[in-house]
Parts: structure tokens; sequence; C-alpha cells
């Protein structure tokens, strides 16, 4: 086995998400609203986790090669919402049901809600980091159901296939779900192969956020990721 091929794609894979944590039946398809007509006709975005939600998440990195896997890093935390300024959340990690001043960190929207104005469109571009990519475009493929610790969820399914990348005669796939009627980030898998080798990270939520009043913001004119 390729040994710098493996750190290569584990360390895509980590680079991901790990810098942040550490601080199918498809329907509904046919009904796609795109993304340009539905930002044009709205005029705030809301999320539904909000200053105070809970969120309790873990983190896993995997490797495959041929029908062996093995996991290689493991964690769970619990956080706290402690602010919002667009496009980025500040959350805290929450010990002993208080929140620490040390500890706090800035987020991507993206890894904790999409707007609920914006879930069943198309397609949209957002800010995600995999490696010197900043923003990807996730493509909708409808409404599905996911086993999650609490039992069968319906997630509104997100994809993105980079062809080629990280470095050509690799692929990386991004699948994200999102509660289909708030919103918030249920399940994220982050995929790395080479058709032999493959790392996956996965970033989840263990049980359903502790949700408080959802934040409401004035739409952005531009959407400076792409379309809008």
């Amino acid at each position: 086995m390729n040994k710098v091929l493996i750190v290569t794609a584990v360390t895509i894979v980590v680079l991901f998400i790990a810098g942040l944590f550490f601080l199918t039946e498809m329907s509904n398809i046919s009904n796609k609203a795109s993304f340009k007509d539905r930002y044009s006709s709205i005029d705030k975005l809301t999320f539904s986790i909000g200053k105070g939600s809970i969120l309790k998440q873990a983190f896993k990195v995997y490797l495959s090669y041929k029908n062996k896997s093995r996991e290689v890093q493991r964690a769970n935390k619990t956080v706290t919402v402690k602010d919002f300024s667009w496009p980025k959340y500040h959350m805290c990690i929450a010990e002993n049901k208080s929140i620490q001043n040390k500890g706090c960190y800035d987020i991507p929207f993206t890894l904790v809600a999409l707007p609920k104005e914006l879930i069943g469109v198309d397609s949209v571009d957002v800010p995600l980091s995999l490696g010197k990519v900043s923003s990807i475009t996730l493509k909708y493929y409808g409404r599905t159901n996911i086993d999650m610790p609490w039992g069968s969820q319906v997630v509104a399914n997100y994809t993105n296939l980079s062809i080629g990348y990280p470095r050509t005669g690799m692929n990386t796939t991004t699948l994200a779900y999102f509660n289909y009627k708030e919103g918030y980030l249920v399940k994220i898998e982050v995929s790395v192969t080479n058709g032999n080798l493959t790392s996956t990270a996965i970033f989840q939520l263990m049980e359903p956020p502790q949700l408080y009043a959802p934040i409401q913001i004035k739409k952005p004119e531009k959407w400076i990721w792409g379309e809008g």
C-alpha cells in the first residue's frame, strides 16, 4: 500500500473538519427550485440553530482498502452557539453544562445549518474547505431517510463530486444531509479515493439539537460563493 497516498488522502479529509472540530430513496427531485429564483424571491435568511442552541457532535475518520476498513480517529463533543455573524457561527465547547471562555472558535454556517429558505433548491455554492478549495457546489438529490443514533431522519440530500481532486487519479465525494424541515446539518461525509484506497471523514449529530430562538438576518445583497 502506498504510504504517501495514505497520508495524502487522510490529510485532505481530516483538514476538512478536524481543525474546526478540535478548537436510498429519493423523492421530489422534479420539483426542485433554482437557487437563483429562490434567492431573488426572499428578503431574509432564517437559521433554526440560534444563540444558546446545544449540539452534541461526533467526528470519525476511516481508512478502507479493498474489503477491509479500520477507524483511525474518533472524538465527541458538546458545543453551544455563542453568537452568529454572517457567514460564521461562534461556537464554544460546553462542559458540565457551562460555557468555557476557552475552547471557542468560528465555523462556517454550512457545518451548522443551511438557511431554511434555501432547503430544496437545485444547487447551492457554500463555504466549505477541502484543502486548497474554500467553497464547493452542493447539488440537490431530493429527500431521503438516513439512520441516526436517535432514529430515522428525513433529510435533504446535497452532494458534491470533485473528479481529479486532490490530485489526478483521485476523487472526492461530499455528502451533506440537512434536516428537511429545519435546515440544520444532521450529517456530512467526505470521502477521498483512488479506486483502491478510500479515506472517509464523518461529522454528525449524536442526538437532535436543543434549539433556541432562530436567527434571522437580512438577505446579503450578493451570495459571494457563486450565484445570487
